[in-house]
């Protein structure tokens, strides 16, 4: 009969050891995590991706953590490693609704950078993304904005169309008047009803001055129909003292819209807006 031999227990002190050295890579882990959330928050991305190079973002990684690299990567352009990483969080927490709207986020930024095949193949899959974010949460404006500017941005034969996009600006603004006016005046910026786009924007920050999108779209208008091009300016530098969301472009972009507004300025002036569209 073959004998039992139990192994000879470690020594506690030895034990402890060990037990410290397996907690040092699960902590760094953490305070990278949260160091790159830091430099995230303050729109820092490439700063943020930095941090997190090292850091193990694996299949086995938490979905919260391949959820922020994902974004880090869409603000990076990195659009190949976003998908790839958004698509890991995506399969693990099915039914966070942010997750989706980044996961179309990142097939829409890189399909904008595709050849066509590519672009008809992509933009079906984010059409598909922020459909699934807003069937998981209604409430969910970014993802409704999100959506709203893929219907403006791709025709109706491949699923857009302004038809839904009107369609989406209303349903924001049941939910939030505010946002679903300022969806309203994107909406008619693009059509270049720059007064209509005015008068909506003018109603937004009647409400909000610091809000940071009818800023960029006020200063944008400016650039761009030559109407209003000194509150244009003052809302592009107001913008730069704000700090932007996620959602929103860079400081670097409002700051190249600014210095082509000022170089459009001398032959733009005393085309003001009207008195019924003027931002204070």
């Amino acid at each position: 009969m073959a004998r039992l031999i139990s192994a000879s227990p470690r020594p506690l002190w030895l034990v402890g050891i060990f037990i410290f050295i397996g907690l040092i890579p699960s902590h760094a882990a953490e305070t990278a995590v949260a160091e790159a959330q830091r430099l995230y928050a303050s729109g820092r991305y490439a700063e943020a991706g930095l941090v997190l190079a090292d850091h193990d973002c694996s299949p086995a990684a938490p979905a919260a953590d391949l959820y922020l690299l994902g974004k880090i990567k869409v603000h990076c352009g990195d659009y190949a490693a976003a998908i790839k990483v958004l698509s890991q969080a995506v399969a693990l927490a099915p039914a966070e609704s942010d997750y989706q709207l980044w996961l179309g986020n990142s097939y829409a930024w890189a399909a904008s950078t595709a050849d066509l095949k590519k672009r008809a193949q992509w933009g079906r899959k984010s059409l598909r993304a922020y459909q699934a974010a807003i069937q998981l949460q209604p409430g969910n404006l970014s993802a409704r904005l999100s959506l709203l500017n893929f219907y403006r941005q791709v025709p109706r034969l491949l699923g857009g169309g302004m038809a839904r996009a009107y369609n989406e600006a209303e349903e924001i603004r049941r939910r939030d008047p505010i946002q679903g006016t300022y969806a309203f005046a994107v909406l008619y910026a693009h059509e270049q009803r720059s007064a209509q786009a005015a008068t909506a924007l003018a109603t937004v920050l009647a409400n909000n001055p610091h809000h940071y999108g009818a800023n960029v779209a006020l200063g944008r208008l400016a650039i761009a129909a030559g109407l209003g091009w000194p509150q244009g300016e003052r809302a592009l530098r107001l913008c730069l003292t704000l700090q932007p969301s996620e959602n929103d472009v860079s400081h670097e972009q409002v700051a190249a819209d600014l210095r082509q507004l000022v170089q459009q300025a001398p032959r733009l002036a005393g085309r003001e807006l009207t008195s019924s569209t003027r931002i204070q």
